[in-house]
């Protein structure tokens, strides 16, 4: 179980610790718990997504669409953390999860981990998704 902050602000969340039951998901005001396998397979279709042949567009689009089930909507944001100063997190433009994917296709890398999810009120769907850069 990986512990993955969030809010909505850009400044740091609390990281504090919340009793998981199920080994599910979890959250309070400051701290959802996501289960590592959902990070994973995200980072595993971004990393699909940077190594697709550019040319095969169907494929793309086919899991594109996996992907968007996972998301509340196509236009779902992604926050890229420029850097952190003093408690508080620093942003570049946001996009949506279709360009992030059609970014990662074009670059042909996948540079950044997911730094947190914030899901909806049922815990089903990615409403925001913050990462940073691979370290």
């Amino acid at each position: 179980m990986a512990l993955f902050s969030c809010k909505a602000s850009n400044q740091a969340s609390k990281t504090d610790q919340v009793d998981d039951p199920d080994g599910q998901v979890i959250s309070s005001a400051d701290v959802i718990m996501v289960d590592k396998r959902l990070k994973d397979m995200l980072e595993s279709y971004f990393d699909m997504f940077s190594e697709m042949d550019q040319e095969d567009t169907a494929t793309r689009d086919a899991k594109m669409a996996e992907v968007f089930e996972y998301f509340n909507s196509p236009d779902t944001p992604v926050f890229l953390v420029l850097y952190n100063r003093e408690g508080k997190r620093y942003y570049d433009k946001p996009m949506t999860i279709t360009d992030y994917i059609y970014y990662l296709n074009d670059t042909r890398q996948a540079p950044h981990t997911i730094r947190t999810l914030k899901l909806d009120e049922t815990q089903t769907k990615i409403m925001r998704v913050e990462l940073a850069v691979k370290q």
